[in-house]
This record gives C-alpha cells, sequence and structure tokens, in this order.
C-alpha cells in the first residue's frame, strides 16, 4: 500500500478547468518579478517595489526546499490555454493544532493538520471566476490529498472583495475578526473551517450552479 500523502511528499501540481497551480520554476523568474512589483495587484498591502529579479530566483529556490520540509507549499497560478503566469499563494503554513472545528469523525480534543490559504491574482485578470476557482482547487487539495480537517484564511479588514469571494462561495458565517497569526496586535478577518464544513459549501455551489470544478 502506497503511503498516504503528506505536505512533505506533495506533488504539488494541481489542475483545474482554467489553471494549473504548481510550484514556480526559475523560468518563472521574470513573470514573478512582475507580478509582485505591480502595486495594483496588491490594494490592500504594501508592494516590493525595490525587489529585483535575482531576489525573486533566490526566493523561488527557498520555496521549493520548505515545500520539501512540509513547512509550507507556495505555488505560483499559470493559465493552461496560454502559459501566461496569473498570481501566486498556496499554503502558507501547515501546523497540527488541537480544535472543536474538527470532521464528524474526529474525536473531541484529538489532533488535526491545519493549513493557512492565500490567493493573489493578477489585477487583469479580477472578476473573472479565477479567485473562486483557485480557492476551490486548493482546498479540495488541502482536504482530500493532504488530510487537512481545518482551513484558515486571513486578510486585512479592508479587504471587501476577498469578503464578498468567501460570502459567494458559502463560507460568510465562518468570519471573524482577531489578532493575526503573524501579529497578534494585528487586527485581520479570519474565516476558519473544517473539511466538514467545507464539503457542505462546495456541495450548496454545485446545487447552485457555482461549482467552477
Amino acid at each position: 500500500m502506497a503511503p498516504p500523502t503528506t505536505p512533505a511528499t506533495a506533488l504539488y501540481e494541481i489542475q483545474s478547468p482554467r489553471v494549473t497551480i504548481r510550484l514556480p520554476e526559475e523560468a518563472d523568474t521574470e513573470a514573478f518579478h512582475q507580478f509582485l512589483i505591480n502595486p495594483k495587484n496588491f490594494p490592500h498591502q504594501s508592494t516590493e517595489t525595490s525587489l529585483s529579479p535575482e531576489q525573486v530566483r533566490t526566493r523561488i529556490g527557498r520555496f521549493a526546499e520548505l515545500a520539501a520540509k512540509g513547512k509550507n507549499a507556495w505555488l505560483v497560478f499559470i493559465l493552461r490555454e496560454t502559459g501566461e503566469f496569473i498570481g501566486y499563494g498556496g499554503f502558507n503554513t501547515f501546523e497540527e493544532i488541537t480544535s472543536d472545528q474538527t470532521s464528524s469523525e474526529t474525536e473531541p480534543q484529538e489532533k488535526v493538520l491545519m493549513t493557512d490559504l492565500g490567493v493573489m491574482i493578477d489585477h487583469r485578470y479580477w472578476r473573472k471566476g479565477y479567485g473562486t476557482e483557485i480557492m476551490s482547487a486548493l482546498t479540495e487539495f488541502a482536504c482530500d490529498q493532504l488530510g487537512c480537517g481545518l482551513v484558515r484564511v486571513e486578510t486585512g479588514l479592508e479587504n471587501e472583495p476577498w469578503r464578498a469571494l468567501s460570502t459567494s462561495m458559502g463560507l460568510g458565517a465562518y468570519e471573524d475578526k482577531s489578532g493575526a497569526s503573524y501579529d497578534p496586535n494585528q487586527e485581520v478577518l479570519v474565516w476558519k473551517y473544517s473539511s466538514d464544513q467545507w464539503k457542505g459549501a462546495k456541495d450548496a455551489m454545485v446545487a447552485d450552479g457555482k461549482w467552477r470544478l
């Protein structure tokens, strides 16, 4: 029997109908650099305008190392039809935690694997359904392939587009405000939902004709 997939052993190449989601490669350096230095892509946070292509190349190498260790998996989004780079994100962390928001099959206080998801898309591709498609593909992979029992998403209080996206995906009930995981003194919007709760949201999207996978 094959061993179960873990964050450290996963092959991070996820196919959605329009997008390939994979680990970045050296050939992505220029497109990745142009994405990161464009302030139009980051209206709710500062932009790395002084970032050099060489720094991006180094970062890409570091991403592969961290993914191999199971620390996280930062991925790029590539249009399947044209090969164009349209953004990046992925799994910001993998943590084994004790939670009361678990699968119905999980005993209370049992440890579960949690991931934190992020999605950033080139501004030219906003409002075209890519956010829903990519977020759905990442969440499906996390729950089905990696065995994550809990998903977390954090963003700034001013990020109304992300709130609208989450609500449209049936995740609005799991929205809250709290200190950020990376800075407890910074209040952010946070969503936490279990794999069972995700399945419920998915089933509702399928029933409403909103499912994009």
